[in-house]
């Protein structure tokens, strides 16, 4: 069974921090997909100093779907649940057209992020979510990378602030994990 993954734009912006957007498009392996509201945020990341990378995904995710209407209301629904106090009209409204457009659809997908809250409401949605450790985790077991060299490429992130939930915080944990 094949699934379409999604990557939301915390992913975007990780690989594009480590120059591995390649390692993405390579797992993703023409499976990836992502929706219109996703490819903008993308697209105004990859102006910002040390992302420009971030343009390539254009190349390996293709056209960004586009809700229909009913997906549009769908997703200021589900946006409404994601929204803390103090977030703009427009934080989170990628995370919430992209579960609307998986739902809507019926689309055997999962979705990629490091966006806890969004995570969470994916699960609460019965959506499939992924996070970056757990795609270093897969290029490992796909022999893309040692776990030596995934490791360091999520060390590399937490030095740049970057969230990593799932993922293991020492090496030996990293191992092990990577090895079950």
């Amino acid at each position: 069974m094949t699934f379409l993954l999604f990557p939301d734009n915390t992913v975007l912006v990780n690989f594009a921090l480590l120059s591995r957007m390649a390692l993405l498009e390579t797992l993703l392996a023409g499976h990836g997909n992502w929706t219109v509201t996703i490819a903008a945020e993308c697209a105004d990341g990859a102006r910002m100093p040390g992302l420009e990378d971030m343009a390539l995904a254009e190349r390996f995710l293709g056209d960004p779907i586009v809700p229909t209407q009913g997906e549009r209301i769908t997703t200021r629904l589900i946006r409404a649940r994601l929204a803390g106090v103090g977030d703009k009209p427009t934080d989170h409204l990628g995370e919430a057209e992209t579960f609307a457009v998986i739902s809507s659809r019926a689309m055997n997908a999962i979705f990629v992020t490091d966006d806890v809250r969004a995570a969470r409401l994916a699960r609460t949605l019965e959506l499939n979510t992924f996070s970056t450790a757990e795609v270093f985790k897969l290029a490992v077991h796909a022999k893309y990378l040692t776990v030596d060299g995934a490791w360091n490429h999520l060390e590399d992130l937490r030095r740049n602030g970057r969230i990593l939930p799932h993922c293991p915080l020492t090496l030996g944990q990293f191992r092990r994990w990577c090895n079950s």
